[in-house]
C-alpha cells in the first residue's frame, strides 16, 4: 500500500501562508483544462525526456534488482518539469512537498513479482488533495490522460533495467485509484512493453 503521509488538512493546517486566492487560481487552472474545446483539453500530453528528472535511491541501480523497485513521480505545476525517484521505496521526502500534500496528484508504482510474474501496479489517490483540486471521477479522467507521459517517464527512466530484463516487456500494468475510507478501483493500463 503507498505510504501517503498525511492528510490533506493536515497539510493545510501546517501551511496556512497558501492564501485562499493562490487555491483559487489553481482551481480556475484545473477546470479551464478541462473545459470542453479548450485547446489543453485536446492535447494529447507527450513525454518530453528533457524536462524529466531522474533519481536512483541509495543501493538502487538503474539495471536492477527488480525488486523492490519503486517508482515516485511528482511534477512542478510552475514549470512543467517531472520528478521521479526510483528506489526500494517511495520517495517520502518528495511525497511531504507542500503541492504534492495539497493536490495529491503524484503516481506512485512498484514492481511485484507473483506466481504469474512481474507485474507493474500504479497508485493513484482518485479522491484526495483539496477538493478545488476536482472530484474523484475527473482526477481519474486526468491519471488516464496522463498515461502516456506517466509510462513514457518511467520507461525512459528505467531503460537499463528494461535492457537487462527484456521479459518485462510483457508484464502487465494495472493501475489503481484510491478513494477515501479506502475504496479501491483497479483496471489494466496495457503492458509494459507498450510505453517504449
Amino acid at each position: 500500500m503507498p505510504p501517503w503521509p498525511e492528510s490533506t488538512r493536515e497539510a493545510v493546517a501546517r501551511h496556512r501562508d497558501v492564501t485562499p486566492a493562490a487555491l483559487a487560481l489553481a482551481a480556475a487552472a484545473s477546470t479551464l483544462s478541462e473545459t470542453p474545446g479548450h485547446p489543453t483539453s485536446l492535447v494529447q500530453p507527450v513525454f518530453d525526456a528533457s524536462r524529466l528528472h531522474v533519481s536512483f535511491a541509495e543501493g538502487t541501480r538503474p539495471d536492477g534488482p527488480l525488486t523492490p523497485r519503486c517508482y515516485t513521480l511528482t511534477h512542478s505545476d510552475r514549470t512543467g518539469h517531472l520528478f521521479l525517484a526510483i528506489g526500494a521505496q517511495y520517495d517520502r521526502r518528495a511525497l511531504r512537498a507542500l503541492q504534492v500534500r495539497l493536490e495529491r496528484d503524484e503516481v506512485l508504482g512498484e514492481w511485484i513479482v507473483d506466481e504469474r510474474g512481474p507485474r507493474l501496479d500504479l497508485h493513484m489517490m482518485a479522491q484526495g488533495g483539496l477538493p478545488i483540486f476536482g472530484t474523484g471521477k475527473m482526477r481519474c479522467t486526468i491519471f488516464r490522460h496522463y498515461r502516456p507521459m506517466v509510462l513514457g517517464a518511467m520507461r525512459y527512466a528505467d531503460a537499463q533495467l528494461c535492457a537487462a530484463l527484456p521479459e518485462l516487456d510483457e508484464a502487465p500494468v494495472v493501475a489503481h485509484f484510491h478513494w477515501r475510507r479506502g475504496h479501491v478501483e483497479s483496471e489494466p493500463w496495457g503492458s509494459w512493453g507498450e510505453w517504449r
